[in-house]
């Protein structure tokens, strides 16, 4: 079973989708190698096609966010993978081309106000205005990351809906509180935009920042389990988990010498700055 998915019904602006997903079974011509190997540890030199998830029904509506997780090699890539498939409009956020000959606030929402463009990168964890004006190439891994996924939001139709907006590996390349940050962020674009998303991640900690309206958990056992955990009609007034365990204290000159590296004002003097405040972890 490689995979088998079609629309089982209709529900207003809801398209429910079924979804049968496995990896297939390939045969290869056994080399002295793989035979070695079946034979020292009882592996058989053709592998049995795996079933990833069986059943699952998801429904795609504008403002929903779904998230796809489970442990490395459950197979939330084919999964994906198996979505995409059925919507061959879909836009992925790795895969998006991303013009290389103009500066990266240029390529952001750019039939959109200038307003719109910074907002979309901040939002998306790329806050630092030096870095809107170098080109993609120059930016790290973590960096285009950020700028892919602020450009496929740039890009999405502005009436929402269908179809679906896909990132696999979300938050991968970045650090915990930054993932959780932008994650953040992504679950209140997506309903304000009435985006309709699909994320796959092996981290756990990023469920509570996304608050998806619905989790698929995938086990290495080829089990699958549907959740739909939130009422985001009603998010708790908590939901920013990363703010939990921050405190804003006042810092001192030497604290803003330490960040000069960042500003893309000049350093020479303080200038109109008479106070510092400083973010830290408790």
């Amino acid at each position: 079973m490689a995979g088998i998915g079609k629309v089982v019904r209709m529900t207003g602006s809801m398209r429910w989708l079924r979804l049968e997903v496995g990896t297939p079974t390939e045969a290869v011509a056994p080399s002295t190698r793989m035979v070695e190997v079946g034979l020292r540890f009882g592996v058989p030199l053709v592998p049995t096609g795996r079933r990833i998830a069986a059943g699952v029904e998801l429904g795609f509506a504008p403002g929903k966010l779904f998230l796809i997780t489970g442990p490395s090699g459950a197979g939330k890539t084919l999964l994906l993978n198996r979505i995409g498939q059925r919507f061959p409009a879909a836009r992925w956020v790795q895969r998006l081309p991303f013009p290389l000959d103009v500066a990266v606030v240029d390529a952001v929402a750019p039939a959109r106000p200038m307003a719109e463009a910074m907002g979309l990168l901040t939002a998306a964890g790329l806050g630092e205005p030096m870095l809107w004006m170098r080109r993609f190439a120059q930016l790290s891994e973590g960096e285009q990351f950020r700028a892919r996924l602020a450009r496929a939001i740039s890009l999405q139709p502005r009436e929402g809906g269908c179809p679906p907006l896909l990132c696999d590996e979300f938050g991968s390349l970045l650090h915990r509180r930054l993932a959780r940050a932008v994650a953040f962020n992504l679950r209140k674009q997506v309903s304000r935009e009435q985006l309709c998303m699909v994320v796959a991640t092996s981290d756990p900690d990023l469920t509570d920042a996304l608050r998806p309206d619905c989790i698929v958990r995938l086990h290495s056992d080829g089990t699958a389990m549907t959740e739909r955990p939130i009422d985001n009609a009603n998010p708790p007034a908590d939901a920013a988990s990363l703010f939990g365990d921050l405190r804003i204290e006042q810092g001192t000159l030497a604290d803003y010498a330490c960040f000069s590296g960042m500003h893309y004002r000049s350093r020479e003097n303080m200038g109109f700055v008479d106070r510092v405040f400083v973010l830290r972890e408790a």
